[in-house]
């Protein structure tokens, strides 16, 4: 069983090095303390109650349970050797309150487990941000694509960043619920708990995304040698002819290769019949 001791030092964020120094101990002292090994004396519990902001009854408590329920309240934030702690009593100086649950990993740890999800985020952007050497061309304007999305995701991360703190937890809220939404709708699935708005904004995004596939009509006809078994030559002539009249309709080049690729997709599919 845990002590009540380590339960306090853990929420307030202190390491054993951290705590034992601020009291003018060994950390192998305080260490003894903590695994029961030896007991506090009295006069280093009032110091230890100091600390941590907390009565000293609750440092004599036997129960794990009670000392859980009693950790388990608002903290304020404070700093100690150039770290971020807490203290259960809001300290002299200016201070802000803290909301969490007790948990068995530090605040500390906590960041360590966040920065490794970080770096395996990078290393995956870092993959998806490869030419293949064999299809360069045919990926730069994909490429393109992708480095505009980035770009535009750092500009939203700045535009939180430049949000006062009371607010950008609920920013960042509201930008991952939209994520949300956009990668339900392109995965095909139903979000978890949609409520009336996001169940009609999911129906927008699919009906603007059907929009953006959806082949032109006239790409069926007008065209000079449309048929169902067209020769090559015909086939090239039809895409030459959209091509034309898509340049003088100044289209977005992409979206017009993409349209064009699926012409003659249509065409092999034709042959396949």
């Amino acid at each position: 069983m845990k002590t009540a001791i380590y339960h306090i030092r853990t929420r307030c964020n202190y390491s054993q090095s951290m705590a034992a120094r601020e009291l003018g101990v060994s950390r192998q002292m305080f260490s003894a303390w903590e695994h029961g090994d030896k007991p506090i004396p009295d006069i280093r519990k009032q110091t230890i109650s100091a600390l941590f902001g907390v009565p000293v009854s609750i440092l004599e408590e036997t129960d794990e349970a009670a000392v859980l329920s009693f950790c388990d309240r608002p903290m304020f934030s404070t700093t100690c050797q150039g770290k971020q702690v807490f203290s259960f009593l809001p300290p002299k100086k200016q201070t802000r309150v803290f909301l969490g649950v007790p948990t068995a990993t530090r605040p500390e740890e906590q960041c360590k487990i966040l920065m490794s999800q970080k770096a395996a985020l990078l290393e995956k952007l870092d993959r998806l941000f490869q030419f293949d050497p064999q299809r360069q061309v045919d990926e730069l304007p994909d490429m393109e694509w992708k480095l505009s999305v980035l770009s535009r995701f750092a500009s939203v991360a700045d535009a939180a960043e430049a949000v006062a703190p009371p607010y950008r937890g609920r920013l960042l809220r509201f930008i991952l619920e939209q994520m949300e939404i956009l990668s339900a709708m392109l995965q095909g699935t139903q979000l978890p708990e949609q409520d009336t708005w996001a169940q009609q904004q999911l129906l927008l995004l699919r009906h603007r995304w059907g929009q953006i596939n959806a082949l032109p009509d006239d790409t069926s006809t007008d065209a000079p040698g449309h048929s169902k078994n067209c020769k090559p030559e015909e086939i090239l002539q039809r895409i030459d002819y959209w091509y034309q009249k898509a340049k003088r309709r100044g289209a977005d080049w992409a979206q017009l290769q993409w349209r064009l690729n699926q012409i003659l997709e249509q065409e092999n599919t034709h042959e396949l019949d």
